[in-house]
């Protein structure tokens, strides 16, 4: 794999993340 790969794929992940936490913050404070 090379490097530039390996960097979308965490990038990737990384946007998933934030964007998991941001549905679940926002279902937990703006009910």
């Amino acid at each position: 794999m090379k490097n530039k790969e390996k960097e979308i794929i965490i990038r990737g992940i990384l946007i998933g993340i934030f964007y998991f936490l941001g549905i679940v913050f926002s279902n937990t404070f703006f009910k």
